[in-house]
């Protein structure tokens, strides 16, 4: 009996399926029977209330990681930056130290330095913080003006 009747239920399920009819109880079935819409309404108001703090929550924890993470690199680039400068005024050192040592050898990887104020005339620094101003001349004030000693010009 039992058989027959699992056998009957599987053609049944089969030729139902077949003719696209509805032959299954909903998911909320029974709760519909217990429950008013009003109050089933009211649960799911409370169940979207709290799946929103949690993607809330969610997004302020992965905002803190993204700071933390940028910081992180920020730091990193810092070291690096800071890396490269003490490799660049080791560079510098050396080069100094070899050039007071009587120049570059010419064996070196580079030679010697071939730059336009070293054809016979001497590299003489000016002796003037600026240039610009005359012997006689003194800036006055924010309009930045040029005033002779005693006359404006």
């Amino acid at each position: 009996m039992w058989m027959s009747m699992m056998t009957r239920h599987g053609t049944c399920f089969v030729t139902f399926q077949l003719m696209k009819l509805p032959f299954l109880r909903l998911s909320d079935y029974y709760v519909e029977m217990v429950k008013s819409d009003a109050c089933i309404e009211k649960v799911k108001g409370k169940l979207l209330a709290e799946k929103k703090k949690v993607e809330e929550a969610e997004e302020r924890k992965k905002a803190r990681e993204n700071k933390k993470l940028a910081k992180e690199i920020q730091a990193q680039k810092l070291n690096e930056r800071a890396k490269q400068k003490k490799e660049d005024i080791e560079s510098v050192k050396k080069w100094r130290k070899q050039w007071q040592q009587g120049g570059f050898a010419s064996g070196d990887k580079g030679g010697d330095l071939d730059l336009p104020f070293d054809e016979g005339k001497p590299f003489h620094r000016m002796n003037k913080k600026r240039p610009w101003v005359a012997p006689g001349m003194v800036l006055v004030g924010m309009q930045n003006q040029m005033v002779e000693r005693g006359k404006k010009v």
